[in-house]
């Protein structure tokens, strides 16, 4: 496994295959992971194969509903426009 995906530690500790069958979530990648694997070979192997949808798709079911939101806002915030004016809710 790469060493940049260990240590995510506020990942679900659960393994990949469940988090997105509980989400009703589906990766396009052909895995050769086994169904028990974590969240961090899945995403090793992704990263792999340079699925870097499948990778968000992946961490959107893996990260604890509070990091979604932050990671979401985050994601909403580097999609503006350069020099474009920040909403109040978000400055």
């Amino acid at each position: 496994m790469s060493e940049r995906f260990s240590g995510l530690t506020k990942l679900i500790r659960q393994p990949a295959a469940r988090l997105l069958a509980h989400a009703n979530a589906e990766l396009d990648t052909e895995l050769t992971s086994p169904a028990s694997a974590s969240v961090e070979v899945v995403l090793a192997e992704l990263d792999q194969k340079g699925a870097v949808i499948d990778m968000l798709r992946l961490l959107s079911v893996a990260l604890p509903p509070r990091e979604r939101v932050w990671w979401a806002c985050l994601a909403a915030r580097d999609s503006l426009a350069p020099g474009a004016k920040v909403p109040p809710p978000l400055a």
